[in-house]
This record gives structure tokens, C-alpha cells and sequence, in this order.
């Protein structure tokens, strides 16, 4: 993230009283959490979900999800988005992560992922590189900013796992209105490797916010096994899945 962007947010916090992401409840001034203690404990709760396919909870797996198109062996995440439920704790926050530039919100989901993301790279970190697929146009002009960018970036600075941008948008549309078919065909198509690229034996930790059909994340390893990536990892905060595939 740039540091214009938190300077303005360090001086907008000296004005304006912070608000919990969950419900509006005013904040101390000091805090460092986006959320007030009845926000944060059901958000607490929504992370006690486990997988489908080795029934840990969500946040201690990194299973990949059945029946995507995600490509990825691994997938690290912390729990469950549920559309039909917009009023839940981790859902809203998802919402203000998407359409404001919350610096504390940022921080807070990268604090959230990042020991997963030391315990996945433990034993060779110079060997991973954080990244991200781009914001569509369309939604960088709309918000911006780019929230995978501002989180993956967040991440790097607290594991110390290198971080830089791979890919470029090439036109496409915003998937969260498309079907199955058209997510694919338009992350396919929406995508191309930034030039001067050099992946060769790098394992790519991909950051993203939500995977529901795995089109982006699964685009996004295509092309960056094909630079040479040796295993590329997702690294989001929710995935969406079935009612009955979740305990």
C-alpha cells in the first residue's frame, strides 16, 4: 500500500471517531481492531466452520475446495462466505473490505492469515512470493483501490515473504454477477502475466478475498505455472460452499 494512503488515514483518525466494521459502534480512538467485542466474538464463531474434507476447522486446513475450478493443491482460508446471509459479522466485513480503503481492516484479515502463511513457508521462505490477480478496471474505477493488492502487500510486511505484482487485467467484467460458465470464460480471458517475469522454481502464494467457482485463482495458476511457478497456493479469506458440505 502506498504511504500517502496511511498518512491520510492517520490524519482522518485524529478527526473522526473509528467505527466497528460489524455494526457502526463507535471505537476507542486507540484501537487496532475494526470491530467491537460483540462483533468480534461472532465473528469468531463464523471461523469455527470445518472442511468438508478433513473436518478441521477452516482456518487450519488448507485443503483444496471439491467441485472448483481453483487449480490449487493448497488453499489457505479462515471461514465461509455465505451470501444468502448478508448480515452476518464476517460477511460485512468482507463488504467494507471490498468498497472502502480501510488500512486497520486490511491489516487486521492480513494479521488474521499471516500465521498460516509462516507456517506454510517455514522451512524455505525465500522460495515464496506473495501476489495477486488485479482488480477489474470497472472496479478500480469505481473504489479506487485494490484490496487484494492492499491486503497480499500487508501479509508480506508481517511474514516477510517477498511480495510483488505478476499479473495485469486485460478488460473483463466483475465476476460476482456472472454464472459459472461466464466466470470461467471471463477470468480465462482477463488476465496476462506482467513482462520481464522470472517464476522459474518459485512457489506463488496467490491472496485473494473470496473463492467461489476457484475461475480467478484457477486462470491465475495457469498463468503462472506456465512462467515457470513451481506450485502456486491460495491464500484467501472466504470460500463459499455448499449448506451440506459444511459441519
Amino acid at each position: 500500500m502506498h504511504w500517502l494512503t496511511r498518512a491520510q488515514e492517520r490524519f482522518l483518525s485524529m478527526l473522526y471517531v473509528p467505527k466497528c466494521v460489524g455494526c457502526g459502534v463507535r471505537l476507542p480512538a486507540d484501537t487496532k481492531v475494526p470491530l467491537c467485542a460483540i462483533c468480534r466474538a461472532g465473528y469468531e464463531n463464523e471461523k469455527e466452520r470445518t472442511c468438508p474434507v478433513c473436518a478441521a476447522r477452516l482456518g487450519d486446513c488448507t485443503c483444496p475446495l471439491p467441485g472448483t475450478q481453483a487449480g490449487v493443491r493448497r488453499l489457505i482460508k479462515l471461514f465461509r462466505y455465505r451470501p444468502s446471509c448478508p448480515d452476518l459479522v464476517s460477511n460485512r466485513m468482507l463488504y467494507r473490505l471490498k468498497h472502502r480503503n480501510l488500512c486497520m481492516l486490511q491489516d487486521f484479515f492480513a494479521a488474521e492469515l499471516s500465521p498460516s502463511v509462516r507456517r506454510m513457508t517455514a522451512a524455505n521462505p525465500e522460495e515464496y512470493l506473495l501476489t495477486y490477480p488485479p482488480r477489474s478496471r470497472q472496479s478500480m474505477l469505481r473504489y479506487g483501490f485494490d484490496h487484494a493488492a492492499a491486503l497480499s502487500e500487508s501479509i508480506g510486511r508481517r511474514t516477510g515473504i517477498a511480495w510483488e505484482p505478476t499479473l495485469c487485467r486485460m478488460g473483463g467484467q466483475e465476476q460476482k454477477h456472472l454464472t459459472r460458465a461466464e466466470r470461467k470464460e471471463n477470468a480465462r480471458a482477463g488476465y496476462r502475466l506482467r513482462d520481464g517475469l522470472d517464476l522459474q522454481g518459485r512457489r506463488i502464494l496467490l491472496v485473494d478475498d473470496i473463492v467461489t467457482t476457484g475461475a480467478t485463482l484457477g486462470a491465475a495458476e495457469r498463468l503462472l505455472r506456465r512462467a515457470g511457478a513451481r506450485e502456486v497456493i491460495g491464500v484467501v479469506l472466504a470460500v463459499t460452499l455448499k449448506e451440506e458440505s459444511v459441519r
